[in-house]
């Protein structure tokens, strides 16, 4: 006699794949947080007038910021946050100089940090989710 039997362990599969996912988001935003920290703290050449610290050689529109004091690098956060029906992974800047370096000011280009790092990190973010779950 010849018997096949077929388990279904759906939950069980649900949640290792939910868990690779999660970690694979984490994983993501992590490598853009640190890709994008590292490219907005070049260093550049300053100056001290009175109690503020200027630089003497700011980055040009379209480029990454460059550091001064450092606040603006330091002010660059993640957060991963999830429940039972989404797993969401978010990287910010919880200033409003990022989004004033971002989209510019009446006076200022814009030194757009979070688009340029988003395109520069695609494609090693997209291998991360993408890569097969076995």
């Amino acid at each position: 006699m010849v018997e096949t039997k077929l388990t279904w362990l759906g939950p069980e599969v649900e949640k290792r794949i939910w868990d690779e996912l999660e970690k694979r988001i984490s994983k993501s935003i992590t490598k853009l947080h640190s890709f994008t920290k590292m490219m907005v703290s070049k260093n550049q050449p300053t100056r001290r007038t009175g109690n503020r610290k200027r630089g003497l050689n700011p980055s040009r529109a379209g480029q990454y910021p460059k550091k001064v004091t450092g606040k603006f690098a330091k002010s660059l956060k993640k957060k991963m946050r999830h429940n039972a029906y989404f797993i969401e992974g978010k990287f910010f800047s919880d200033g409003l100089l990022g989004i004033w370096l971002q989209m510019g000011t009446r006076n200022m280009d814009p030194r757009p940090w979070m688009s340029k790092a988003l395109k520069s990190m695609e494609a090693p973010i997209r291998r991360i989710i993408e890569k097969e779950i076995v």
